[in-house]
């Protein structure tokens, strides 16, 4: 009895032993693996806080193409605008350039809209084309016109840049109404882009489409007059992108230079909203365009028209200046473009919507600069648009300058 109690004391004793050695080899297998999850999150999370680093202190220091950060953003009234303070690098393989947006939301160096009193200001209104992401700020037309305007001892001359990417001249007007005169300039240039500015205007929202665009639109009443139709802005909601869009540059890195090119989304200078816009790009160049064509340059004029009347009413003067597309310069690319052979029969003209210009301007009874025949002589002797990206090189901003400061001079807008 003695012997058998001995035996199963022993038992008992050792019962406990096995269960607690098997909990501390848990606990053991527990740290080594956190200890592996450790080293490798480690492993991972470091270099990219390295990166990220580099990217903030270095600029755009990894290979590829790509942007650091999205500069635009929706906008309530105006459909979409520069975040206001952005500050980041577009990489391409034809161009590497710093995007700084003010305060106040544009490509500016101005962090104030009241005009000391020994400035003439100018206010440069158009689209990507003026806002110029593509060459650095001192190569912009607008940088360039400010430059060549100062005179030793005379009135100081500055031109605001209020080019924004993706703008036709429906919100150019409605950018004028809500921030450019506040900039109070005595003198307003706007630069129609000839390659799509009347298809943004003609631009009405696809019916078929589920989500809501911001984007506005413009119609004509039955006394042909403009009516505004406001966009509608998306039920707020929590975006995981916009989150990592704004907090990482890293992850802006990967989503421009990665993911858009493995999908169908927008390019980087279209604001995402944009994506149905029916640009209105062959029939621009027919001679005698069809009803779609002619209705967005009957919107086109009453806008003119209309900023003409709001800038008056401030006091300032307007000045409309149209630039042709890159493919209206390049006659072997523009044909095969057209593939109609009512292109060597006169059925299209790569000058037609300029001439068209032309005629509204005169019209609306504004100053007009066409910048068609200039651009086709200069363009035999240098580069004037990224053969790639299609906008302005600094040669091509040179060019535009130049003729928007003579052109202010022959009218005494230049501050003189």
């Amino acid at each position: 009895m003695i012997g058998r109690g001995a035996s199963v004391g022993v038992a008992a004793c050792k019962r406990p032993r096995s269960v607690g050695a098997s909990r501390a080899g848990r606990r053991t297998s527990g740290r080594l693996l956190l200890a592996r999850v450790l080293v490798v999150l480690v492993a991972v999370v470091v270099p990219l806080l390295l990166l990220e680093a580099a990217l903030r202190l270095f600029g755009p220091v990894l290979p590829g193409n790509y942007d650091t950060g999205h500069y635009l953003q929706r906008h309530p009234v105006l459909g979409h605008f520069n975040v206001p303070g952005f500050d980041g690098w577009i990489k391409t393989s034809e161009f590497t350039t710093r995007v700084q947006i003010s305060p106040l939301g544009l490509r500016d160096p101005r962090t104030a809209y009241a005009r000391p009193p020994d400035v003439h200001r100018i206010l440069l209104l158009g689209d990507s084309f003026v806002e110029a992401v593509q060459v650095n700020a001192g190569d912009t037309v607008a940088s360039r016109i400010e430059a060549s305007l100062q005179r030793p001892g005379g009135k100081r001359v500055e031109v605001v840049n209020a080019g924004v990417a993706g703008y036709g001249t429906g919100q150019e007007m409605l950018l004028f109404e809500h921030e450019g005169r506040k900039y109070e300039p005595q003198v307003v240039v706007l630069v129609v882009f000839l390659g799509n500015d009347v298809g943004d205007n003609a631009y009405r929202p696809d019916p078929r489409r589920e989500t809501p665009t911001p984007r506005p639109s413009f119609e004509l009443d039955s006394r042909q007059s403009i009516r505004v139709v406001p966009g509608t802005m998306p039920e707020p909601r929590l975006d995981v992108r916009q989150a990592l869009r704004k907090c990482c540059l890293l992850y802006n890195v990967f989503e421009t230079g990665v993911l858009l090119k493995l999908s169908d989304g927008p390019v980087r200078d279209q604001p995402e909203q944009e994506v149905d816009a029916r640009y209105l790009v062959r029939s621009l160049y027919e001679v005698d365009p069809d009803s779609e064509t002619l209705r967005g340059w009957r919107i086109t004029e009453r806008l003119l028209g209309l900023l003409r009347d709001r800038a008056v009413g401030e006091g300032m003067k307007l000045v409309v200046v149209g630039a042709p597309d890159t493919l209206a310069l390049d006659e072997a690319a523009w044909e095969e473009r057209i593939g109609d052979t009512r292109a060597g029969r006169g059925g299209y003209a790569p000058d037609a919507p300029n001439r068209r210009l032309t005629e509204v301007a005169g019209r609306v009874g504004v100053p007009y600069l066409d910048l068609y025949d200039v651009m086709l002589r200069e363009s035999r002797s240098q580069t004037l648009y990224f053969r790639i990206d299609s906008h302005w090189t600094p040669a091509g901003h040179a060019v535009v300058a130049r003729e928007i400061e003579a052109k202010l001079r022959e009218l005494g807008l230049d501050g003189g």
